[in-house]
């Protein structure tokens, strides 16, 4: 990922063992920033960070569909066996 110091401008790559929002000092400089991407590095982590998100969602719906359909069930169930039990009248 290449980062960009916010003071002076410089640009370098940051290393595999950083993350971005770590904090790196400007070999420039020597300004400590919180390491963000840079132009298209930082469209490709925006892209998956929304995918994580989207993953995320549609975890969360496929569950809720689960549970939903597993609550409605055993509604649907008592009300047939109500529907077909015969039933006798007090006179």
């Amino acid at each position: 990922m290449h980062i960009q110091c916010p003071s002076c401008h410089a640009r370098t790559k940051l290393s595999p063992g950083e993350a971005e929002g770590a904090r790196v000092r400007c070999s420039e400089c020597g300004r400590v920033f919180p390491a963000r991407a840079i132009g298209d590095d930082r469209r490709a982590v925006g892209r998956r960070r929304w995918l994580g998100v989207l993953l995320a969602a549609a975890a969360l719906a496929a569950g809720w569909v689960a549970l939903r359909s597993a609550s409605d069930r055993p509604a649907a169930a008592a009300g047939a066996s109500r529907a077909s039990a015969p039933t006798t009248e007090a006179r």
